[in-house]
């Protein structure tokens, strides 16, 4: 690429601003894991790791709740006429909560920051995969999952935690908190299953875990259906100030592959029905079911 010309730019300042306060969460994190407090370990992550999401925060999706009195009526009508409503809650005593999108927003986060540290974590990643995996490992490399600060890799060698242990400016050997390094998140113990979907959604065994080897795809597929990748998971629940125990089962592992399948045959089945209402044919209702149908079966 030749440019040809530059029809205008930014400048700016910048200064490690957040430097002390970044360092000063990493010390404090050590001291809670050298004495064994977990909370601590998890609070000092976070507040790290928020800076990130409040300096991308949409504030576009910030509402205005108004709460009025049942006999405030003429307001309500009013307020839900407005091309701001949302919706409503009603609470009990005759309060009700109008969700109201706000007329005005104030661009008041630096989204800067936010992109520049997802630019710099996506810069450092990818030097690691390109400027030491694949000239060290070739095409004995095979990069399997990507998230924004860690990759799964199958790695064809002799020994990895011998070639690792050669490399102490890329790689983290004693599990500690150090900035810029990449660690083993399984702690010595090699992966022996690993299922990636999407991002976020992925399942990783260690070596040694007891799975069947000689199952057939139909009893593979049907394990991730109805029992090997599901998880249950209760708890308290509050709506209007009355409290629920729910139980759930949730779906651990599931891409969205038959959805889009579904959502094409119901698509196709709506143009051929809109074609022959259109021809005045009498198979409109067949399709209609059918439909009704793929839907109920989803």
């Amino acid at each position: 690429m030749k440019v040809t010309k530059i029809h205008g730019g930014l400048k700016f300042r910048q200064s490690l601003w957040m430097k002390d306060y970044i360092e000063e969460n990493i010390c404090k994190r050590k001291i809670a894991k050298a004495n064994g407090d977990e909370f601590g370990v998890m609070y000092y992550k976070l507040k790290n790791n928020a800076v990130f999401g409040k300096q991308m925060e949409n504030v576009h999706k910030h509402m205005r709740v108004e709460l009025l009195r049942t006999e405030e009526d003429k307001k309500i009508r009013r307020l839900a006429s407005s091309p701001l409503y949302v919706g409503f809650k009603a609470f009990e005593g005759g309060i009700t909560a109008i969700h109201m999108l706000k007329s005005t927003v104030t661009l008041n986060k630096p989204i800067y920051v936010g992109q520049a540290i997802l630019d710099i974590s996506k810069a450092m990643m990818f030097n690691f995969w390109y400027g030491y995996i694949k000239p060290r490992y070739g095409d004995k490399a095979c990069l399997l999952y990507t998230d924004t600060d860690s990759l799964i890799m199958w790695i064809e060698t002799e020994d990895i935690y011998k070639d690792r242990a050669e490399r102490p400016d890329i790689f983290n050997l004693n599990y500690s908190g150090d900035l810029f390094l990449m660690k083993d998140e399984t702690k010595g113990n090699p992966i022996g299953e690993s299922v990636c979907l999407k991002p976020k959604m992925y399942s990783v065994l260690p070596a040694g875990h007891d799975s069947k080897t000689s199952e057939t795809e139909a009893d593979y597929e049907k394990e991730l259906e109805e029992e090997e990748f599901r998880k249950s998971r209760g708890g308290i629940y509050s709506t209007s100030r009355t409290e629920y125990r729910i139980s759930l089962t949730e779906d651990a592992l599931k891409d969205d592959t038959e959805l889009r399948k579904n959502v094409k045959r119901i698509l196709e089945v709506i143009v051929g029905l809109l074609k022959d209402r259109a021809l005045g044919s009498e198979e409109p209702a067949t399709k209609k079911h059918h439909v009704e149908e793929i839907i109920k079966k989803k």
